[in-house]
């Protein structure tokens, strides 16, 4: 049905310009005649473009935007920038509730651009207790459940989604490692101090190595 419309409108705009043409031939010629035709037709995507609207409404903000920049549909551009979330606050963005003591205490203390932002998750025993976002130069401390395996998992990157799919598959993830053998985790105990300092220069202690990680691993 849309069809018609958009030959009625070109039709229209080309007795126009014959119009104008007749106007002309007793005087001067025009130095140049052009027609603009203007389609109605959506280009894209549409159904690509609702999976992405289900997603965004779902607060699946990474999957919803990788599926607007690939829809190419309707104002795709504009939904696709939403997705993109603004910065939480430093500090600590979730804790496990159950594990109510605190009295391992762990400061994370970290030199980066203000355009960079790092989030930390911190699992004891391989079960997750704390999540933590640092933007730019900041210094956080938490309180941990006491003695335990600890293992520290980061992700750094500029465009923030959620604490589920973090910075999306652009970011950059790894997972701490101590000691000469490389362990994934270090042993903490209870009525300790530890800090752990990221990317600062002339830093003395322990050097922590780093061994790779996925971005689909990091977010399970």
């Amino acid at each position: 049905m849309k069809r018609p419309v958009i030959l009625f409108v070109v039709f229209i705009v080309l007795l126009l310009s014959v119009s104008l043409v007749s106007a002309n031939l007793s005087g001067d010629r025009p130095a140049s005649i052009m027609l603009q035709t203007k389609s109605y037709a959506q280009a894209g995507d549409k159904d690509l473009y609702d999976r992405a609207n289900k997603l965004y409404q779902d607060k699946k903000y990474y999957k919803a935007h990788e599926l607007f920049i690939e829809s190419q549909y309707g104002n795709w551009e504009q939904m696709a920038k939403k997705c993109v979330r603004r910065w939480p606050k430093n500090g600590e963005t979730w804790h496990d509730t159950t594990q109510w003591l605190r009295d391992t205490q762990v400061t994370f203390h970290v030199d980066q651009p203000k355009d960079s932002a790092i989030f930390i998750r911190v699992y004891k025993d391989d079960s997750p207790v704390s999540y933590v976002f640092i933007g730019g130069s900041d210094e956080v401390t938490v309180g941990l459940p006491g003695n335990g395996k600890y293992t520290f998992k980061d992700g750094v990157g500029s465009e923030w989604y959620d604490t589920t799919d973090t910075f999306g598959a652009d970011g950059a993830y790894e997972t701490m490692t101590f000691g000469q053998y490389e362990d994934d985790f270090i042993y903490m105990e209870a009525r300790h101090e530890y800090t752990i300092l990221i990317n600062v220069e002339d830093a003395i202690g322990e050097e922590i190595g780093s061994s790779e990680e996925t971005w689909e691993n990091f977010t399970k």
